[in-house]
């Protein structure tokens, strides 16, 4: 739980943050990266719940936890080139269908515990001992999450080269999910329970959702300047028509906007 409780509260509350940015966006984008930390953070408690050595879960299957650890990744990292791929795209929601977004992510999350506890007998182990990851465990979470992670970084790149502008909320969502990345491929080159990979795997996780933070926090900055600029602008058109004002006189200025109007 050190790094996975920090985890499901960060992510719990990012996904609040993008469910708030949806209600003034009706974006894909907020919804696709909202629901999907989410669920990576339901899984995560399913993740601590399932450890085979903490006192509250005695008896569990040591076999059960890697499923619910590789999956808490994919759906994090599935969130990105969604939000990625379809960043633009309008996806209107009412508070009744967020609703039941939220409790489709905690029946789907319920599901995934459910179906992981049934097929882990009739698969191949997920660890050896001592608390080492299988090979099964190492090829199917890698290359699982290898995939989402290739769409992940190819949607970013094609996303940041179609872009007339930089776009920092979409770069920044590149770097979270290269972060994520680099935290399993760490682990799963050692994949060893309480080796430094492992923590460094754990740690990845919040830390990736911590970048998604700043790339909220850098666009509510930049939405916050951006009329701050057009208030601005509209003192100084209003300083240039009163001294254009006085400059004519009220009726030669009158006449000037009258032929103008004319002319137009």
């Amino acid at each position: 739980p050190l790094f996975d409780i920090p985890f499901v509260l960060v992510a719990t509350g990012i996904a609040y943050l993008c469910r708030e940015r949806h209600r003034i966006r009706q974006d894909f984008q907020s919804a696709a990266i909202g629901t999907s930390l989410f669920l990576a953070a339901l899984l995560a408690i399913g993740h601590i719940l399932m450890q085979p050595d903490y006192p509250f879960a005695p008896g569990v299957n040591p076999g059960i936890a890697p499923y619910l650890f590789f999956s808490s990744y994919l759906a994090a990292l599935t969130g990105v080139p969604l939000g990625t791929q379809y960043e633009d795209r309008r996806f209107p929601l009412t508070e009744r269908d967020r609703t039941m977004v939220i409790l489709g992510c905690i029946l789907l999350s319920a599901v995934i515990v459910v179906v992981v506890r049934i097929v882990t007998p009739l698969l191949p182990s997920m660890v050896m001992v001592p608390g080492r990851l299988s090979p099964f465990a190492v090829w199917t979470g890698g290359i699982v999450n290898a995939v989402v992670a290739v769409w992940a970084l190819w949607a970013w790149q094609r996303r940041r080269s179609q872009a007339l502008t930089p776009d920092g909320f979409v770069n920044l969502l590149g770097l979270a999910a290269f972060v994520w990345v680099l935290g399993l491929v760490g682990f799963l080159l050692f994949p060893y329970r309480y080796a430094v990979s492992w923590y460094v795997g754990g740690l990845a996780r919040p830390f990736g959702v911590g970048v998604i933070f700043v790339a909220l926090l850098r666009e509510q900055a930049w939405l916050y300047r951006e009329p701050c600029h057009r208030v601005q602008d509209l003192e100084q058109l209003h300083e240039a028509s009163q001294a254009l004002v006085t400059t004519l006189g009220h009726d030669a200025a009158l006449q000037g906007y009258g032929r103008r109007l004319l002319e137009g």
